[in-house]
């Protein structure tokens, strides 16, 4: 279990992240104590900062159950933003989780955590 400070996530690229291993659900458990905030999980791009062919494709793989303050489903359908490199989704106030699942293992710091506001993050 992993656990990212809102310092962490608002600097610069962001967290590197912790490893993933394929089909092995991971639990990502929000606190936003800010009215607002947006959370990024973004693969690393190459050395020019594009991304290519070598690039980690953090989507491959799913996100589902975004449930904020654990009893009331919310739909992310609309607010979630995704291509093959990343994924964005607004935090709102409280505590909010989703689950990833990643279809290809994913090595430590090939990925990047990126928060706005005040948002912290614990992986479980």
């Amino acid at each position: 279990m992993a656990s990212y400070t809102a310092e962490q996530l608002r600097n610069g690229a962001g967290a590197p992240s912790e490893a993933f291993t394929s089909g092995a659900l991971r639990r990502f458990v929000f606190t936003n104590p800010s009215s607002s905030a947006y959370f990024v999980f973004q693969g690393a791009s190459n050395d020019d900062g594009f991304y290519d062919s070598t690039s980690t494709k953090v989507t491959l793989g799913s996100v589902d159950n975004f449930i904020r303050d654990f009893d009331k489903l919310q739909s992310i359908e609309g607010a979630f933003i995704s291509s093959s490199y990343m994924f964005a989704i607004p935090i709102p106030n409280g505590l909010s989780t989703l689950d990833f699942t990643p279809s290809q293992n994913l090595p430590i710091s090939s990925s990047f955590l990126r928060g706005t506001g005040e948002v912290s993050l614990v992986i479980a």
